[in-house]
């Protein structure tokens, strides 16, 4: 698939992204919403694709604990017997669920189509590339 199509492909997941992260922020501060506009503006340098994946998936892992916690935290209490309250608890649920989704989409797209995102998930990879980060080493790809 050419560059131009792979970028179209991906800038449509982040923009729906985009749109899901919105319609979530009715609900609670949805940090997604600049997170996805953040990866959109830099996802056309390809020298920022691993870092975007690795925000992406540290962030998967903030909504993948957030669904699964406060879901329950929000179905125990009294204050949902509202339907507009319980109706506005499903959406943020549903979206924070579409926007793991969307996650997951936009990672395995870039493993299957970047090798050096492949490669920069390797355990060891990663391993090397937080360190570097924490101490702020260059990352090899600047």
């Amino acid at each position: 698939m050419p560059e131009a199509n792979q970028w179209q492909l991906v800038q449509k997941v982040l923009i729906f992204g985009i749109l899901s992260s919105l319609i979530s922020s009715f609900g609670r501060a949805d940090y997604n919403l600049p997170l996805f506009i953040f990866a959109i503006f830099l996802w056309e340098f390809e020298k920022f694709h691993t870092r975007i994946i690795y925000l992406l998936l540290f962030s998967f892992i903030i909504d993948f604990v957030y669904a699964l916690y406060w879901h329950n935290q929000w179905s125990r209490f009294k204050i949902l017997e509202t339907k507009i309250d319980s109706l506005l608890h499903s959406i943020v649920i549903l979206t924070a669920m579409l926007n793991m989704i969307i996650k997951i989409v936009v990672i395995l797209y870039s493993v299957g189509n970047n090798n050096e995102v492949k490669h920069n998930l390797f355990p060891g990879a990663i391993k090397d590339n937080l360190i570097n980060f924490i101490t702020f080493k260059n990352t090899g790809d600047d």
